[in-house]
């Protein structure tokens, strides 16, 4: 059985892994150890902790997309509804975890990249003839950006 408890160092222990507190040996976290606690990741250099969690949180996201992309991709599926299917499932993962993250302008724009990304992946996009790949995208943009609008009304 893994014990609960941690102690973190913000000190270079070397190779000191342990610390032996009434007779059971505790774990202490340092430099790059992680240590899941409540949904989040705790890093052991508490400095790195402000990248740590943003990376972790999107990491979550994925793996929630990609349990889910059966369904978020489906074409059987309407746009509109694999939309709310995504607004339902996906987007509070990473919401959950960020909101009480004091987060850098750099951070902010990874969320955003991330949620358009996976945004492409749920509408789909077709290569038009004639189109480039820059009219293509902006063609997806407006798609979805038109059924967010009618599903909000």
């Amino acid at each position: 059985m893994q014990a609960k408890t941690k102690f973190f160092s913000t000190l270079e222990l070397g190779d000191m892994s342990h610390v032996e507190i009434s007779g059971s040996l505790e774990i202490i976290l340092q430099g790059a150890a992680t240590h899941k606690y409540l949904g989040g990741l705790i890093v052991g250099n508490l400095k790195k902790k402000s990248e740590t969690e943003p990376a972790h949180r999107l990491q979550i996201v994925w793996a929630k997309f990609h349990r889910n992309r059966h369904v978020l991709t489906n074409r059987h599926v309407s746009l509109k509804l694999r939309l709310k299917y995504f607004d339902a499932m996906i987007s509070p993962v990473v919401s959950f975890g960020l909101a009480s993250l004091p987060l850098i302008a750099s951070q902010v724009q990874r969320v955003n990249v991330v949620q358009c990304r996976m945004l492409c992946a749920v509408v789909g996009w077709v290569a038009v003839d004639g189109n480039d790949w820059r009219g293509t995208m902006r063609g997806m943009n407006d798609k979805v950006r038109h059924i967010l609008f009618f599903s909000s009304c």
